[in-house]
């Protein structure tokens, strides 16, 4: 690997670049670091930004999220994605609270103890707030890296990973972690963007592997895309007496903790009308009794990073109320806006 002063040049750059206009810049509050950090995962800073926002508004204090249920955060989080991230979130609030005295850890082997927070968490809390000597890996590190010194592995790759550590373990400066995690990370973000860098005006254009064997589109390898499992789902708003028929989705798969309405999945004919769909219902309840099917929307849909989900939605007027299984419960039009839906089901698309 060819040696050059790259912290120098790099720390030196940023000192003459225009810092990010985002609250948690220079943040050294643990707990908000670790906010920032849950929030950014798989999430682009525009969207991050504002549910960043509402739970230091509404959790100034990991104090004040651990004792909040579990669902007022989740619907907090509601729209964001991921709900596992939501979920240990709130599960790592009470297990500081409870096993640390409501105060972050201050190493990270006890910091990498807690549920949700991996390597690059654990890091990012340990340099930004404790001023420990990790470097902090996001995508913007390893695209500037396996830019600048024309690493050919798939970043995902085991391989990938050793080249990454082994140039950070040359290049690092210890002795000004946070200063050079915060640089490395702004200078992805501003100089050395996914698309169009500046390579021109660019201060590692003399070292830059990728910049002089004009390999800044093939750099880093971009790794290999599965294809989107279709999905498609047909919802029905079971309604009696003022109430939603609704259920708790379980752990097992997208959406976990979330709740939704009674469900037919599979149905890759969705142009059914509602007619068809109310033969089908009855089909999959037995002893419903409908007053009346409606289509709720036409066939609409959301891309999950590696599923395409379809949906239609009937809202259907029962003559009594039924449990197709223990797992239903009814909820008054009036409170289900309270709980935590998937974003495109959401009550108040339909009741406010």
């Amino acid at each position: 690997m060819k040696t050059f002063a790259f912290a120098d040049i790099l720390l030196k750059w940023h000192v003459i670049t225009k810092q990010r206009n985002v609250p948690w810049y220079n943040e050294k509050n643990p707990y908000k670091i670790w906010l920032r950090e849950i929030i950014l995962q798989q999430t682009q800073v525009q969207q991050g930004l504002q549910y960043y926002l509402k739970f230091v508004k509404n959790y100034p204090t990991i104090q004040a999220l651990a004792s909040e249920s579990l669902e007022a955060v989740l619907k907090l989080w509601e729209g964001l994605g991921y709900y596992n991230r939501c979920k240990n979130l709130h599960k790592t609030a009470q297990q500081i609270v409870n096993e640390f005295n409501g105060k972050f850890p201050e190493n990270y082997s006890q910091l990498m103890t807690l549920k949700g927070i991996g390597p690059y968490t654990a890091a990012a809390i340990a340099s930004f707030a404790y001023n420990l000597p990790y470097s902090v890996i996001d995508g913007n590190v390893k695209r500037v890296l396996a830019r600048i010194y024309g690493v050919q592995s798939n970043l995902e790759t085991s391989q990938g990973k050793k080249s990454i550590d082994a140039i950070l373990k040359k290049i690092f400066d210890a002795t000004h972690s946070p200063q050079f995690n915060q640089a490395i990370m702004d200078f992805g973000a501003i100089q050395c963007k996914p698309q169009q860098p500046n390579c021109n005006i660019c201060c590692f254009a003399p070292h830059c592997f990728a910049f002089k064997n004009k390999k800044i589109v093939e750099l880093p390898v971009k790794k290999i895309k599965l294809p989107l499992q279709k999905r498609y789902f047909t919802y029905f708003i079971l309604h009696f007496n003022n109430k939603i028929l609704i259920k708790q989705r379980d752990d097992k798969d997208i959406w976990s903790g979330l709740h939704d309405y009674f469900l037919i999945e599979d149905i890759e004919n969705q142009n059914i009308n509602e007619l068809e769909a109310q033969n089908l219902l009855k089909a999959k309840i037995k002893k419903i009794k409908i007053k009346n099917i409606h289509l709720l929307n036409a066939v609409s849909s959301q891309k999950l990073s590696h599923q395409h989900l379809y949906f239609k939605i009937f809202l259907v007027h029962l003559k009594d109320n039924i449990f197709p299984c223990n797992t239903y419960f009814w909820e008054d039009i009036n409170t289900i806006n309270n709980l935590a839906f998937p974003i495109k089901i959401k009550p108040s698309l339909w009741f406010k």
